[in-house]
Protein backbone atom coordinates (compact mmCIF):
# COMPACT_ATOMS: atom_id res chain seq x y z
CA UNK A 1 0.00 0.00 0.00
CA UNK A 2 1.22 3.72 -0.98
CA UNK A 3 -0.33 6.92 0.16
CA UNK A 4 -0.49 10.41 -1.19
CA UNK A 5 -1.70 13.68 0.60
CA UNK A 6 -5.66 13.09 0.61
CA UNK A 7 -4.92 9.76 -1.83
CA UNK A 8 -4.59 6.19 -0.66
CA UNK A 9 -3.27 3.82 -3.72
CA UNK A 10 -2.92 0.23 -3.87
CA UNK A 11 0.42 -0.72 -5.65
CA UNK A 12 0.93 -4.09 -7.09
CA UNK A 13 4.15 -5.75 -7.85
CA UNK A 14 4.48 -8.55 -10.45
CA UNK A 15 7.06 -10.35 -9.94
CA UNK A 16 7.50 -13.05 -13.00
CA UNK A 17 9.25 -16.56 -13.64
CA UNK A 18 11.74 -17.59 -16.05
CA UNK A 19 12.79 -21.10 -16.78
CA UNK A 20 14.57 -22.33 -19.71
CA UNK A 21 12.94 -24.79 -22.27
CA UNK A 22 15.63 -27.66 -21.89
CA UNK A 23 16.08 -27.04 -17.92
CA UNK A 24 13.13 -27.71 -16.46
CA UNK A 25 13.98 -27.82 -12.96
CA UNK A 26 15.51 -24.59 -13.49
CA UNK A 27 13.04 -21.71 -13.06
CA UNK A 28 13.93 -18.79 -11.45
CA UNK A 29 11.99 -15.83 -10.02
CA UNK A 30 12.81 -12.41 -9.72
CA UNK A 31 13.54 -10.66 -6.61
CA UNK A 32 11.35 -9.24 -4.48
CA UNK A 33 11.69 -5.13 -3.60
CA UNK A 34 12.47 -4.00 -0.75
CA UNK A 35 9.73 -3.79 2.50
CA UNK A 36 10.33 -2.40 5.49
CA UNK A 37 9.22 -4.82 7.08
CA UNK A 38 9.26 -8.34 6.29
CA UNK A 39 5.90 -10.00 5.51
CA UNK A 40 4.02 -6.22 5.64
CA UNK A 41 2.33 -4.50 2.93
CA UNK A 42 3.35 -1.21 3.82
CA UNK A 43 5.47 1.46 2.28
CA UNK A 44 7.92 3.91 3.20
CA UNK A 45 5.62 6.74 2.67
CA UNK A 46 2.59 5.51 4.73
CA UNK A 47 5.23 4.84 7.73
CA UNK A 48 6.42 8.24 7.13
CA UNK A 49 3.09 9.43 6.74
CA UNK A 50 1.57 7.71 10.05
CA UNK A 51 4.65 9.09 12.38
CA UNK A 52 4.46 12.44 11.39
CA UNK A 53 0.22 12.30 12.18
CA UNK A 54 1.24 10.80 15.30
CA UNK A 55 4.12 12.43 16.66
CA UNK A 56 3.67 16.25 15.21
CA UNK A 57 0.24 16.81 14.41
CA UNK A 58 -0.84 15.18 17.64
CA UNK A 59 -3.72 12.85 16.28
CA UNK A 60 -3.63 9.77 17.57
CA UNK A 61 -3.78 6.28 15.80
CA UNK A 62 -7.52 5.28 16.46
CA UNK A 63 -8.89 8.64 14.38
CA UNK A 64 -5.99 7.94 11.53
CA UNK A 65 -7.35 4.06 11.40
CA UNK A 66 -10.94 6.63 10.89
CA UNK A 67 -9.58 8.59 8.73
CA UNK A 68 -7.78 5.45 6.19
CA UNK A 69 -11.05 3.85 6.27
CA UNK A 70 -13.65 6.42 5.31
Amino acid sequence: MDIEPAKIKVLRHIRKEYACPCCEPYITVAKKSALPFEKSIVSLSLLAYVSVSKYLDALPLYRQVNLLTA
